[in-house]
């Protein structure tokens, strides 16, 4: 495997150890147990510290690499099942890990709300790693050229990656146990892009997925995301950290400004500071680099921000605080504005490096950033031409960021922005929308269309509604505007109840939600989902509990019925499934409006 920055561990270990993004959660139980609140063998569900991740199991599952069957080929796609808290009778929890290698969250698992959620709910815990990322991976393409490269990424969207976790619950089998979703409840949990899929797959398949747990679920594609840096500025300005924002703001109207020789100057001072910081910009390549370099200097106080926000004892080193507390003691007065308003242009300037120094000397990086930028045109380390000769190649396909970047340039619109008129926290020069898509679209994939926004008409985007779902978001999550729970003026506003709804309800006027308070990204799933995310946790658990008994036998279809469509298959007759008669066959579990 390819060395990989902190940055990236925040982001896998920040997900998913705790949630991300996101999880799938699937239970399994006989047709003979009366559906019932699950039966806790323990009274502190959320205490892991004697668990251990010596019972998970992995497998792999043949799935078609085009679900509509224009090619035969194949992949094995990996997940890995814990029965340890299962007891016959308790649902099936499906934990989507999303845009990362699955395996990463294995060291890990004792600490997760995976093995809680399991354990509160005497659920079969299976996690599933999606389609194209980490060892779930189709033949490998004949070169790493953007043609090719296209090629093979044609079958990775959104819609195929839904019908395999279809298909997988459809097929899926434990020893001599009832598991299939027509008789037992199976749960999709996620967090961000997982978080979103659950949504969606609780919408486009109610007959597999009997409930949902939406944790930061980006549901909404915005192809030119500006909401995203704004959002992350109103959390250090409504914590107390105005002045610093607005240092950071300033800085980025100056590389907006500068000319190419004078950022150079700036990063080759910063790379003086410290030998974490020589480490991260190669002085031979910053001219012809410098957007990705000068992004990744700007972005060093933010690597933790949208896991951890501001919070503190969640694991979190607190860089931003750790910044900005530097940055203010290089201001002679305090002045309210900042550095920028205490100190001449040229000393502002000059300050933000020697913070960042500081700032890399306590955390030793992120030192890769810029690899990972180029390794997502093809230019980094990773990258090699003949795929079949070469292991670094399959590194460079395994790093996962080549496959999120596709997605996010065709299927997943989400390209995050900052407005031209200025005020954002990178310079508009090297984010814009045109730049970003010629960087990680055009140049690795010779892909020349923008994005489109397909699946807010397909599922609602910010109007989204389903039943037995959960939509959870932390207050200042970067990714929230993006949400059910957006607080930007075009996300509806719309209005949030914590009151459980019944068991098939589709809520009109409103949303079965919660906005964690101070939390971040998939606050309930994340490093602190037992500590800020509790409440969460518990509401969602509630929930559950109070949906399983309307749960009915049911017969699953083959077909998708796509989004809104209901229920694709009719009903079992109560007496033709090992003789239950106690199931009443009139509803399944499919939306109901009220």
């Amino acid at each position: 495997m390819m060395a990989t920055s902190p940055l990236y561990h925040h982001i896998t270990h920040g997900k998913y150890l705790f949630p991300l993004l996101f999880l799938a959660l699937t239970v399994r139980a006989q047709v003979r147990w009366q559906f019932r609140k699950p039966q806790h063998t323990q009274t502190n569900v959320t205490d892991n510290s004697t668990v251990s991740n010596d019972d998970i199991t992995m497998f792999t599952v043949t799935l078609p690499v085009d679900h509509n069957g224009t090619t035969t080929e194949t992949f094995e796609n990996r997940y890995w099942v814990d029965d340890s808290y299962w007891v016959e009778g308790g649902p099936i929890m499906l934990f989507d890990i999303g845009e990362v290698n699955a395996e990463t969250n294995l060291p890990y698992l004792n600490v997760s709300h995976q093995t809680a959620q399991a354990r509160a709910n005497s659920g079969l815990l299976i996690l599933w790693e999606h389609r194209y990322y980490g060892r779930s991976l189709p033949a490998l393409p004949a070169t790493v050229l953007p043609d090719d490269l296209n090629a093979y990424y044609k079958f990775h969207t959104i819609e195929q990656a839904l019908e395999d976790v279809a298909m997988f619950a459809r097929t899926f089998t434990w020893g001599s146990a009832t598991v299939s979703p027509g008789h037992v409840p199976w749960v999709f949990v996620g967090g961000s892009y997982p978080g979103a899929r659950a949504a969606w797959a609780r919408k486009r398949n109610p007959d597999i997925w009997y409930a949902a747990l939406a944790s930061s679920a980006v549901v909404h594609e915005a192809p030119e995301n500006q909401y995203y840096y704004q959002a992350t500025l109103n959390g250090p300005r409504e914590r107390g950290y105005g002045a610093c924002a607005d240092d950071m703001v300033a800085m980025a109207a100056w590389v907006e400004s500068a000319d190419d020789a004078a950022i150079i100057d700036w990063l080759m001072a910063l790379g003086n500071t410290s030998e974490a910081a020589a480490a991260l910009f190669d002085p031979a390549s910053l001219s012809d680099n410098l957007n990705v370099y000068m992004t990744t200097a700007l972005g060093t106080p933010l690597t933790e921000y949208q896991n951890y926000a501001l919070q503190n004892g969640t694991g979190a080193r607190g860089d931003l605080a750790y910044f900005c507390g530097l940055m203010a003691q290089l201001s002679s007065d305090g002045a309210e504005g900042g550095v920028f308003s205490a100190l001449s242009e040229k000393e502002a300037i000059a300050a933000a490096p020697a913070s960042c120094g500081w700032l890399y000397r306590l955390k030793a990086g992120p030192v890769q950033a810029p690899d990972h930028e180029l390794d997502r045109r093809g230019e980094g380390s990773g990258g090699c031409h003949l795929c079949g000769e070469c292991e670094e190649c399959i590194q460079f396909l395994n790093s996962n960021f080549v496959s999120w970047n596709y997605q996010v340039c065709t299927d997943f619109a989400n390209t995050v922005t900052v407005p031209e008129t200025g005020g954002g926290l990178y310079p508009h020069r090297f984010t814009s929308l045109e730049a970003l898509h010629d960087l990680r679209c055009k140049e690795p994939f010779n892909l020349t269309a923008m994005p489109g926004s397909d699946n807010n008409e397909r599922y609602g985007g910010w109007a989204m509604q389903s039943s037995n779902t959960f939509f959870v978001d932390g207050q200042y999550d970067p990714w929230r505007p993006a949400t059910v729970n957006s607080q930007v003026p075009e996300g509806h506003g719309r209005m949030r109840t914590e009151e459980v709804p019944l068991a098939g309800e589709v809520l009109k006027g409103s949303i079965f939600a919660m906005v964690v308070e101070g939390g971040a990204h998939y606050p309930d799933l994340g490093g602190g989902w037992n500590l800020s995310g509790k409440p969460a946790f518990d509401l969602w658990n509630k929930a559950f509990s109070m949906w399983l008994p309307a749960f009915q036998v049911h017969e699953v279809s083959n077909v998708t019925a796509g989004p809104g469509a209901g229920w694709s298959s009719r009903l079992l007759c109560t007496s033709g499934v090992g003789g239950n008669s106690r199931f009443k066959p009139t509803w399944a579990g499919g939306d109901t409006d009220t």
